[in-house]
């Protein structure tokens, strides 16, 4: 994200996305430079799909030992986001009126899926097929069913939209960002429920959020579940040099014990 409150997120795209040699008449960017390349540019949103628009992205590898990553990307500000994929066709930016976004495969087909939840809800369900027999929920939350629960991205995605929605809003700040890491949480992955092709135990390294309204940034890492904050006002953002920050590790087992009543840990 930027001081202007305009964010962007890379997502993995590994069957949709196609770079393209340099083109004439075009700003060719390389994948890996494309959020810099619009945040340190751009504004607002209306500004990066005017800049992408005469975007061409590029598979310039970072080193020979980095290839590049195949990506698709969220632009967003506090009011508006869209979705940015560059496909064999070239970029194509779609708006993305829901505010959440997974990987494969590309953005259209994420949204027609949201029919497939259109009939949940976080109410009781009511008894339609048989009005006049003594029916009754045995459980809260089974207006739910039918909310997918796999790891796949669609299904990731259709949980994250339908969270964001439900979620209750916060009157403060710090209860908003809070809702954010629950909603996420819907979606993270715990390591070993699914592999790679080749074996390999999948997980949600980390959580990030943007505040786009402060500066901060907030993430939880998978061993630290403690939300933990960087803060844009704390530094100069006129620098020529990227700035690095230490991962602080505090707790190698992930929680801190209470203290007890005589100000020893128990």
């Amino acid at each position: 994200m930027n001081e202007h409150g305009l964010g962007m997120a890379a997502l993995h795209f590994p069957h949709s996305a196609v770079y393209h040699p340099p083109r004439p008449g075009m700003h060719n960017v390389a994948s890996i430079e494309v959020i810099p390349w619009v945040l340190s540019r751009c504004a607002t949103p209306e500004e990066a799909i005017s800049l992408l628009r005469d975007t061409n992205v590029t598979g310039d590898d970072f080193s020979p030992r980095l290839p590049s990553t195949p990506l698709h990307w969220l632009v967003a500000d506090a009011h508006r986001a869209v979705t940015v994929e560059s496909v064999a066709e070239g970029i194509r930016i779609y708006e993305n009126p829901v505010g959440v976004m997974a990987n494969e495969p590309p953005f259209p087909y994420h949204m027609t899926r949201l029919a497939d939840i259109m009939q949940v809800t976080p109410e009781p369900p009511r008894n339609r097929p048989r009005p006049h027999s003594p029916l009754s929920a045995y459980s809260r939350g089974m207006g739910g069913i039918g909310l997918p629960g796999d790891f796949s991205s669609v299904s990731r995605f259709m949980r994250g939209v339908y969270a964001k929605t439900h979620t209750a809003h916060r009157d403060t700040p710090a209860g908003e960002i809070n809702r954010f890491f629950h909603v996420m949480d819907t979606v993270s992955q715990p390591e070993g429920c699914a592999l790679t092709a080749e074996g390999l135990p999948v997980a949600t390294v980390y959580t990030s959020c943007g505040d786009l309204l402060t500066g901060d940034y907030h993430f939880t890492t998978y061993d630290c579940r403690r939300i933990r904050r960087v803060s844009l006002r704390d530094h100069r953002l006129d620098g020529s040099a990227p700035m690095l920050f230490t991962l602080n590790r505090p707790y190698d087992d992930g929680w801190e014990d209470v203290p007890s009543a005589d100000g020893h840990r128990s």
